[in-house]
């Protein structure tokens, strides 16, 4: 038999070898490409969050704020379902991504005051927060529902309709089900569903707040360690350790806690931004989240605010800002406050009645029922958490 010739085999190894190598670089490439990809639409993201935040709080936000982040978020969103199939950790990143943005429309359509209502945003944000779920081929029941209220909103009751039967149809929890064929009948007759309303002296649980409060004490973290690192890479730490201690949460696009950190803007005449905060040494085992946060932000200058979307870390070199809740209170809520008095002297004003409770109202601040046994707060984090102590105290009795 007549002995194979080498020169094929290597005119074979010349062409293939750089073949292969080119592959597998073009692979890598697109594994960088999706990893950024993926940062970018995290931060937008948070962008998105921040922007909510601040208007949420009153702050002299541009109200175009939010809408360009939007955009930004869109573009971003293109880019990743135009980069082909993705791994599973990272779809995983994008349902949460979804989860986020599906809780922050939802706090914007389901306001007791008309006027605080944004539908056109939610209705934005929803619509990307379905595609980053999976579109058509994952259909998220929660998420339909959000879209439908927005829809309705807007006075498009047609689709609100359609989009309320999806809900249904991809809905498989007896009890959600049930909720959402009163919502379909609603819309049906042409009226805005309420929310279910929680106990009186909680807050309304489409605010969030009260939800992301208790995963801030539920969720430990089994060891933090810190040594000379930035106040942003401590807080994508904890934001990715509590995705993974958060066992309470069984929809995986709502684990883990929304963060945002909100820095001083550089000045006009200063090129350079503000010196970053870092957090020399901390060192912690088997603490709450909040324990966590609290010691970080003893060391950055920061104070913390629970919002209706997102865990807010804010510099101290930022003036504090209102933020606005909604509590349901008990029907004589003005009565249990004036308790003590002669019978028949008139009730002072409401707010005078809060003052003469604690609550103290700084220029601005504001407190009015907006509907029957439901008020809504406006003034600084440490009074709203005083006033929700307050309505605590008085449905145990104390």
């Amino acid at each position: 038999m007549k002995p194979l010739s080498i020169k094929p085999l290597l005119l074979v190894s010349l062409l293939v070898i750089p073949w292969l190598q080119a592959q597998e670089s073009t692979e890598r490439i697109r594994g960088v490409e999706q990893k950024v990809l993926l940062k970018q639409q995290r931060e937008a993201v948070q962008a998105v969050l921040g922007a909510a935040s601040e208007a949420s709080g009153g702050d002299s936000a541009d109200p175009d704020l939010i809408g360009k982040h939007v955009k930004w978020l869109t573009l971003v969103n293109t880019q990743i379902r135009g980069d082909g199939e993705m791994p599973a950790a990272n779809r995983e990143e994008m349902k949460r991504c979804a989860g986020s943005l599906n809780s922050m429309a939802w706090g914007m359509i389901t306001s007791p005051d008309a006027a605080a209502r944004s539908p056109e945003v939610a209705l934005k944000l929803i619509t990307i927060a379905l595609e980053l779920n999976g579109g058509a081929g994952n259909p998220a029941p929660d998420m339909l529902d959000t879209k439908a209220r927005a829809l309705f909103l807007l006075g498009n009751q047609r689709e609100a309709i359609s989009q309320q039967e999806k809900a249904i149809e991809a809905c498989s929890v007896a009890e959600q089900k049930s909720l959402f064929q009163a919502t379909l009948e609603a819309y049906r007759k042409n009226e805005l569903p309420e929310i279910p309303r929680p106990p009186v002296g909680q807050p309304e649980l489409s605010s969030g707040v009260a939800y992301i409060a208790e995963k801030l004490k539920t969720i430990v973290l089994p060891s933090v360690k810190f040594d000379d690192v930035s106040l942003e890479e401590a807080v994508e730490f904890l934001r990715l350790r509590a995705i993974e201690l958060d066992t309470a949460e069984r929809d995986p696009s709502r684990k883990g806690v929304n963060f945002v950190i909100r820095a001083p803007k550089p000045a006009a005449d200063t090129p350079a931004g503000p010196e970053v905060p870092r957090i020399k040494a901390l060192h912690l085992k088997n603490v709450p989240l909040a324990v966590a946060l609290k010691y970080i932000c003893d060391q950055t200058r920061c104070r913390l605010k629970v919002d209706d979307f997102a865990v807010t870390l804010v510099s101290m070199d930022i003036p504090e800002v209102f933020f606005t809740r909604t509590f349901r209170v008990p029907k004589d809520f003005a009565e249990q406050l004036h308790s003590g008095s002669e019978e028949g002297v008139p009730l002072p004003p409401f707010v005078e009645l809060l003052e003469s409770a604690g609550i103290v109202f700084a220029g601005g601040a504001s407190a009015v029922m907006v509907a029957p046994e439901t008020l809504m707060m406006t003034n600084f984090p440490t009074e709203l958490d005083k006033f929700e102590q307050l309505l605590s105290a008085m449905s145990n009795g104390e």
